[in-house]
């Protein structure tokens, strides 16, 4: 048959979930791609977007509903482009997420039969997260707004009213800032003329201790306008630990500044984790979902089969979470990471918990790993957590010659995952195990940790 054109309607079967949550059908031979349908479904839906072998379509009209479809917590949905799967019962959000991650590794990684043992679903779908980004922006009527991208729009923010990621009193915080920022007509950054003052609010909660820190992100140091507006919120308003001013005086639209100024209370807040303290700063990266974390934490410990006399390498080893979640297992950990600031965090938390044999270093992973080999230095474990892209092209051979018995790898890309997994079996890994650790109920994101063994 022809391609269907612009705008054209077309009635379809969705028969999948696609990896990033769209539904997935067939009209003949040409693969079609609707957000918000579920697999199951018979709908009606609109073409926008044109390919030689998919398209895109909008969905218009169910014709007949899937009984695994729910309704929407959010008011928001589908406006936000956070929760993508919030009309889908959680249940088969957990069992297509294993699914996807499967089918990436049959379908770029090659394997016949994908060792995927198992998915530890999430004890909370909901208030989960520990930080949530919010932009301020302004509506048709020049009016603040502060809250979340819409989705598919990154230059686009929805004004928020509630919001079931972090807690009740996150998004009470921000409507209140916001309330407060429009009484004292203070300017929004704009993205195309670069003026204005006011660019992002970052919360961040300490889930097992119940402190909170804001980090307000303005254009140019602000804390004369932060403290004001922090003395116009209501009476009773939630405990807030911390407030910082990050100041990012660049084009960049990043959540972070070159520099930050202290304007309430204290420069971190603590978590604690499975008996870990941490302090953490306005711009350390921390497992978002805490309460997954530790499952993860002890799914690499499950993993990782520890005697006692182990020397672990823990490459991109951020805040050292990881590092103090096994430590207590074996001899010793090297954390590696590229970030001055990470690597301070897991420094200042290490003695913060008076750990002995934990030691963090600020170098790029590749070139670490070139100084052990040449150095002829050894490890019997190691822990990578690489970005979602993945692992360097290089450091694959370098690991080979390092040849450590076993590797963990932790990813957030099924696809990255797979690739990779070509690369460590060309370099003599076998992979054993591979388990799905759903951190982001809601959204369609999937983590996992597999584990390698040399051959």
């Amino acid at each position: 048959m022809p391609l269907p054109k612009f705008g054209e309607q077309i009635k379809i079967e969705i028969e999948s979930l696609a990896f990033g949550g769209m539904g997935v059908g067939k009209l003949d031979d040409l693969v079609v791609f609707v957000d918000g349908a579920l697999p199951g479904e018979s709908i009606t839906a609109q073409v926008y977007r044109r390919k030689n072998r998919f398209i895109e379509a909008r969905l218009l009209q169910i014709e007949s509903e899937s009984p695994d479809r729910v309704k929407p917590r959010c008011r928001h949905f589908p406006l936000c482009g956070g929760c993508r799967l919030q009309h889908l019962s959680y249940p088969k959000q957990a069992e297509y997420k294993k699914k996807q991650l499967i089918d990436s590794l049959r379908q770029i990684g090659r394997f016949e039969d994908p060792p995927v043992s198992n998915l530890v679903p999430s004890d909370r779908q909901y208030y989960y997260r520990n930080k949530m980004e919010y932009s301020f922006g302004l509506n048709a009527d020049k009016n603040i707004i502060l809250g979340l991208h819409s989705r598919g729009h990154y230059d686009q923010v929805f004004d928020l009213e509630e919001c079931f990621l972090q807690s009740p009193e996150s998004p009470a915080i921000i409507m209140a800032l916001r309330n407060a920022a429009q009484q004292m007509g203070l300017p929004v950054y704009d993205l195309q003329t670069h003026r204005g003052i006011l660019r992002y609010c970052v919360v961040r909660e300490g889930k097992y201790t119940d402190q909170r820190m804001l980090n307000i992100v303005t254009s140019t140091s602000s804390e004369s306008q932060i403290k004001e507006m922090l003395e116009s919120l209501p009476p009773g308003f939630p405990a807030i630990t911390s407030v910082v001013n990050n100041v990012n005086t660049k084009k960049a639209t990043i959540a972070r500044g070159e520099y930050e100024n202290l304007v309430r209370g204290t420069s971190t807040i603590m978590e604690e984790i499975d008996g870990i303290k941490y302090r953490i700063s306005a711009n350390s990266f921390f497992q978002t979902n805490p309460f997954s974390a530790l499952l993860l934490f002890r799914q690499i410990a499950s993993m990782a089969d520890c005697r006692g006399d182990e020397r672990i390498l823990d490459l991109y080893c951020g805040t050292g979470s990881i590092s103090f979640s096994i430590c207590g297992r074996v001899k010793e950990v090297i954390g590696i990471d590229s970030e001055t600031s990470a690597i301070d965090d897991a420094i200042s938390n290490r003695e913060l918990n008076g750990i002995a044999n934990c030691n963090f270093y600020v170098a790029d992973s590749l070139d670490y790993l070139k100084i052990a080999i040449s150095q002829g230095t050894t490890f019997d474990i190691v822990i990578a957590d690489p970005p979602r892209a993945g692992m360097h092209p290089k450091m694959i051979p370098l690991l080979s010659k390092l040849s450590p018995p076993r590797l963990i790898y932790v990813s957030c890309n099924p696809p990255a995952l797979a690739r990779d997994s070509i690369g460590l079996w060309e370099a003599g890994y076998i992979l054993k195990d591979v388990v799905c650790i759903d951190m982001f109920p809601q959204t369609p994101h999937i983590e996992s940790v597999a584990l390698f063994t040399k051959t």
